[in-house]
């Protein structure tokens, strides 16, 4: 599978995650409306990781949301050692994305930590949650995907 074609895996599930949790369409217009959203821990989940699509990265810097940024990479990177035997798809994605080096620091990451308080470890599990339900689904596809190619 062309790794390129993760973002547009990942798009389609955020999108589809977020109309579903948020009831609205993942956009530009609507993204201070979901970092203002009042559910539940799920609600904060995509909002480390919507930053990854390309079309939204600005926002996150132009908002003050780099400690997103920084979490959502740092979650991703700590997953990878948690499930090795898939963890090649997130080096994929993370090769694709890159934190801005303006906002790339270690302090700057063990204050984004410091920021979540006592909930760091709720937000971390259930990060990793919604990475493992990505990452699940993806490979779902593709190996539809090559059961489908298989078959012709």
């Amino acid at each position: 599978m062309d790794k390129t074609l993760y973002l547009d895996y990942l798009r389609q599930y955020l999108n589809s995650y977020v109309k579903r949790m948020f009831d609205m369409e993942l956009s530009i217009d609507n993204l201070d409306k979901l970092f203002v959203y009042t559910g539940n821990e799920r609600h904060q989940y995509p909002l480390y990781f919507i930053w990854m699509l390309p079309e939204y990265t600005e926002w996150y810097l132009d908002n003050d949301k780099k400690f997103y940024i920084l979490l959502g990479e740092n979650f991703a990177k700590h997953m990878q050692d948690l499930f090795a035997y898939n963890s090649f798809i997130l080096l994929d994605l993370l090769s694709l994305v890159q934190v801005p080096e303006r906002i790339r620091s270690e302090e700057l990451l063990y204050q984004a930590k410091l920021s979540l308080g006592p909930k760091v470890i709720h937000i971390l599990e259930g990060s990793q949650k919604f990475l493992w339900s990505f990452i699940y689904k993806l490979e779902a596809a593709k190996k539809e995907i090559g059961a489908s190619l298989a078959s012709i």
